[in-house]
């Protein structure tokens, strides 16, 4: 059983890699000339460093969210410990004197 999956797994891997590759050869033997060519891998590879800026600016927006939330909910859940201590603090002064 293990074995199948092995190889399935190796599938998927070759199919991807496949692609990649016939995508690559299919661009190099586009009929346009070289600079056209290689004005098309410029341009993707602007548009790609783009998306990946963007999604990493997102990313960093999302993550100062998430630790501006956890800050407050720490400090929340601080102060109820303190109220917390304090009201047992009060008690056991007030058993004491009784």
């Amino acid at each position: 059983m293990s074995n199948n999956s092995n190889d399935s797994g190796g599938f998927v891997v070759g199919f991807i890699v496949g692609g990649l590759v016939g995508a690559a050869v299919a661009l190099l033997l586009a009929p346009q000339t070289g600079e056209e060519t290689r004005s098309d891998l410029l341009r993707k590879g602007v548009e790609l460093r783009e998306r990946g800026e963007s999604a990493l600016h997102e990313a960093r927006l999302r993550a100062e969210e998430l630790a501006a939330e956890a800050s407050a909910w720490a400090k929340h859940a601080g102060e109820e410990v303190v109220k917390g201590a304090r009201a047992k603090t009060r008690g056991k002064a007030e058993d004491a004197e009784a």
